[in-house]
């Protein structure tokens, strides 16, 4: 069931994003993050959920989608352009875990089945089904090209996923059960908390190369810049590091109990630059303002809403983003090249007999590709031991990642995508040489059937003698 509250503030305010909150109760909760006339700032409550079956774990924005995953093993999508609710996925057979969205194109879930499902979040359908973990896998994280995956499960392994290839690229054994990994905007570094400390991984080195105490649980981490990464967790307080000097900005107070969750959301149009959003464990979701010239300078608060449940997740859907990137470029020309077509056949058609032509809408056909199953194991490794291996193939990865036009990662033209689209071009192919092989077949009977009711002429005898 999904409701949508009246918006309280005045219809002038502007929407900058929204903030999406999962519950322990099982509901999920959007907030409206609006700035006013005045030039305040107001959290606005705009829709409750509550289809899932037991508590919320995981939610995820991309384009004009959500989604939210929960201990029912359900995956339920929300248009948010269209405020609705598309349906539900029930691939997994455990708990999902976590869950991220690639731009607008594809949506990577983790489950306590041990298993992590790629989807086309054209059609909806289980891309690519990526196995090896041997126990739940309890966070991922996508790298900003969209070639490589990581993903970490209490078998104490971090596996790194070739989504070129689709398959698992080598192991590391990090002899502790993570709670998330996630990658810095650049790529260039990835952290994994690991209890009470937040390890930093450099891509370049191939290991780790800075390990943050923080005293206790941690329980988010957001990445402001390339180097510069804020933690938090139990206690609510927040902490500013740089990964790359290795120092201490400043730590300041954002919630009275745990946070769980910790965005850092960027908005080109806004004149407030960062905004930071915290939601923690008491039911409280509050927005900061950053100023990333001064990061020793504690951020302000600029608004707080309580929704009155008991925290567990959120993801924030930036209105600015919606239906971005290689999709809707794709779509733009589409529909340029059936215009162009409509026009040409228009004028043929009015120069002929003077009707006109009405155009049909342009509609995009849904991908259709099958869920392969990965069923490949990686050699497992230390990481001092894979240091060479990881440093050439993430090399390699980011030189590719700098050349879009090569249809590699997980752009409109994915390798799962492909492999679908030609094991659908041969199938074709394939019963197109059948029926032509039947229909020879049976003109060949024909012609005999014919050949035998027909009745011989006998040959006369020629009374002229030579």
């Amino acid at each position: 069931m999904l409701s949508f509250a009246s918006m309280a503030a005045p219809e002038v305010a502007e929407n900058v994003f929204d903030v999406i909150l999962g519950t322990y109760e099982e509901f999920l909760l959007g907030y409206a993050l609006q700035k006013g006339k005045d030039g305040q700032f107001s959290l606005q409550q705009f829709f409750t959920n509550h289809s899932h079956l037991g508590s919320v774990r995981c939610v995820a924005a991309g384009g004009k989608f959500v989604a939210s995953g929960s201990v029912d093993e359900t995956i339920r999508l929300f248009n948010m352009r269209s405020r609705s609710e598309m349906g539900s996925l029930m691939q997994h057979e455990g708990t999902i875990n976590s869950l991220q969205m690639y731009k607008s194109s594809h949506l990577f879930s983790a489950s306590d089945d041990t298993t992590v499902c790629v989807w086309s979040t054209g059609s909806w359908q289980c891309l690519k089904t990526l196995r090896g973990h041997k126990a739940e896998v309890l966070s991922l994280a996508v790298h900003p090209s969209g070639k490589l995956l990581l993903s970490v499960s209490k078998d104490k392994t971090l596996r790194t996923w070739n989504l070129v290839k689709g398959r698992n690229a080598y192991i590391t054994n990090i002899k502790a059960v993570a709670d998330f990994v996630q990658w810095s905007p650049d790529g260039a570094y990835f952290v994994i908390a690991v209890g009470n400390r937040l390890d930093v991984y450099s891509t370049e080195k191939a290991g780790k190369v800075h390990s943050i105490d923080f005293g206790k649980r941690v329980g988010a981490a957001a990445f402001l810049s390339d180097d510069v990464v804020m933690l938090a967790g139990d206690g609510g307080n927040v902490e500013v590091h740089n990964v790359r000097r290795k120092c201490v900005y400043q730590m300041f107070a954002a919630h009275a109990s745990r946070v769980k969750a910790m965005q850092v959301v960027k908005v080109p149009s806004a004149d407030d630059g960062t905004f930071l959003v915290t939601a923690g464990s008491d039911g409280s979701v509050r927005v900061w303002n950053v100023d990333l010239e001064n990061l020793d300078a504690s951020p302000s608060l600029l608004c707080e809403a309580r929704c009155g449940c008991r925290i567990t997740c959120m993801a924030v859907h930036s209105v600015h983003e919606e239906d971005s990137g290689p999709r809707k470029a794709k779509r733009k020309k589409k529909r340029k090249n059936v215009a162009v077509e409509g026009s040409e056949q228009a004028a043929e058609d009015v120069s002929c007999n003077d009707e006109l032509v009405e155009n049909s809408e342009d509609i995009e056909q849904p991908l259709d590709a099958s869920s392969d199953e990965q069923t490949g194991e990686a050699k497992q490794v230390s990481f001092s031991e894979e240091i060479e291996t990881s440093q050439y193939e993430i090399d390699a990865t980011e030189s590719g990642a700098e050349d879009d036009d090569d249809g590699g990662g997980l752009n409109a033209s994915s390798n799962f995508e492909n492999e679908g689209d030609a094991r659908e071009t041969g199938t074709s192919n394939q019963r197109s040489r059948k029926r032509k092989k039947k229909a020879a077949k049976q003109t060949q009977a024909v012609d005999k059937a014919q050949s035998k009711t027909t009745p011989k002429r006998k040959k006369r005898k020629s009374n002229n003698k030579p």
